[in-house]
C-alpha cells in the first residue's frame, strides 16, 4: 500500500544515453521518452520556496513540444547533466546539429 501510495504523489525522472523518461505518476498519462537527438534547448530556474530548498523545475523543448519537470532538486546541475547528454548523443550519431523547434 505504501509503495502504490508513493507512486501517486511522485514524479521520476530517467536519463538514459538516448532518452529522457518521465513518469508523471499513477494518476497521470503516460509520456513518451524524450529522446535526446529531439531536445532544442533545456531551461532550468527555482521555483519560489525552492529556491532556498535548490528545488526548481526544468523545461526541455524538443522538436515535438515543451515538457516541464517540476520538483526537480538541483535543478541547474540537472539540466546541465541533460545538455551534456544532449551533446554526447549528438557526438555519437554524427548529428551535430540543433533541430529547429516544431518540425
Amino acid at each position: 500500500m505504501t509503495v502504490f501510495l508513493y507512486r501517486t504523489v511522485t514524479y521520476s525522472y530517467r536519463l538514459t544515453d538516448r532518452a529522457l523518461v518521465v513518469d508523471f505518476g499513477f494518476w497521470h498519462r503516460p509520456v513518451p521518452p524524450v529522446l535526446l537527438a529531439d531536445i532544442t534547448s533545456v531551461r532550468n530556474g527555482p521555483t519560489l520556496l525552492g529556491s532556498a530548498l535548490s528545488v526548481g523545475w526544468i523545461e526541455i523543448q524538443t522538436i515535438g513540444g515543451n515538457i516541464r519537470l517540476v520538483g526537480v532538486y538541483r535543478p541547474h546541475e540537472i539540466a546541465e547533466r541533460i545538455r551534456t547528454a544532449v551533446t554526447t548523443s549528438r557526438a555519437k550519431t554524427g548529428t551535430n546539429e540543433t533541430p529547429p523547434p516544431g518540425k
